[in-house]
Order: C-alpha cells, then sequence, then structure tokens
C-alpha cells in the first residue's frame, strides 16, 4: 500500500529479492505481492532469492539491476538484503531507486535516516516481545483462548525515521 500511494499512479517495473525459502520469506513476499496485485502501473519483472544477508542481497540486487536495467523498485523480504541491493545500486549508479525493506532493523532506519534506503516495515520487536511474553503468562495462567496473535507494525520512512530512532520501543 505504501508503494501504491508513492508510485501514484506511475508506471514502475519492481524486483523482488526473497528470503531462503520458508515461511518467513513465503509470507513477507506473499504479502508485498498481494497488496501490488491489481496495480496495473506497478509490474514485477524478476523476483530472486537473497540469503537473509547483505552479501545475498547486493548480489541479488546487481543480478536484478543489471538483467533489468529499467527496474525502479526493489523490495527485500528483510533489511539486511534491502541495503545490500542499495550497494548495488550505487555501484550501478541507480541514484533514483526506491528500496523497501523489512524489520525495522536499526541499521536500515539509519539508512533510512541518510537517504540511502526508502522504507521499511518496522516490526517493533521490543512490543513483539511484549507481547509473547503477555500471551505466555495468559497460557500459564489459563486465560489465553488460543488463535492468531498480531503484533504492531508501522512503514518508516523519511518522515518518521527520527522518531523511530529515538523511541528505544521502536
Amino acid at each position: 500500500e505504501y508503494l501504491i500511494d508513492m508510485a501514484g499512479g506511475e508506471a514502475l517495473q519492481v524486483g523482488v529479492i526473497e528470503g531462503q525459502p520458508g515461511y518467513h520469506s513465503t509470507e513477507r513476499v506473499g504479502g508485498f505481492l498481494d497488496a501490488i496485485e491489481g496495480s496495473e502501473n506497478l509490474e514485477v519483472v524478476a523476483s530472486i532469492a537473497g540469503g537473509w544477508n547483505v552479501e545475498g542481497g547486493n548480489t541479488a540486487g546487481m543480478d536484478l539491476l543489471q538483467a533489468n536495467p529499467d527496474i525502479d523498485v526493489l523490495f527485500a523480504a528483510n533489511d539486511y538484503m534491502i541495503m545490500g541491493a542499495a550497494l548495488a545500486g550505487k555501484a550501478l549508479g541507480k541514484a533514483d531507486l526506491v528500496l523497501l525493506g523489512n524489520d525495522g532493523d536499526t541499521a536500515a532506519l539509519e539508512e533510512i535516516a541518510g537517504g540511502s534506503l526508502t522504507a521499511t516495515v518496522n516490526t517493533t520487536p521490543f512490543v513483539m516481545g511484549q507481547i509473547a511474553l503477555q500471551v505466555v503468562m495468559d497460557s500459564l495462567n489459563g486465560e489465553f483462548g488460543g488463535g492468531f496473535v498480531e503484533t504492531p507494525t508501522i512503514v518508516v520512512d523519511e518522515g518518521n525515521v527520527l522518531p523511530a530512532l529515538q523511541d528505544p520501543d521502536s
């Protein structure tokens, strides 16, 4: 939804950097693809694995951008891969890429503040841990009814990155 709003109807080519095959990569990439499905201006031109790390993201970003030089947007299933892809974009002189990550890693937030990344989905791991502990305590006390427990996420970009960096719970 963030990308759809940002694109504003402009035709953009998108490259996707997946993690290793598995639940997290499938869910994160699937959620992104589901969200942009039907947006006729956003075309996913390629999707490859990035290994969940900076080096893998760099390799994946380089491969995507060399094979598809008209890519405007790179989405990665985690922040480390998008940080690596940012290095690939810089090396190829692609200063105008939209670079989207996932996790809200402090290093990625710092990269957003510095202008190297566009945005990340901050999964607020501290708050996630608090919620998980509460579920455990409720379970031990026979007060948890089971089911899906949602934890908060927020898209962080240049407009709200400094408050996120200044808030220890973020």
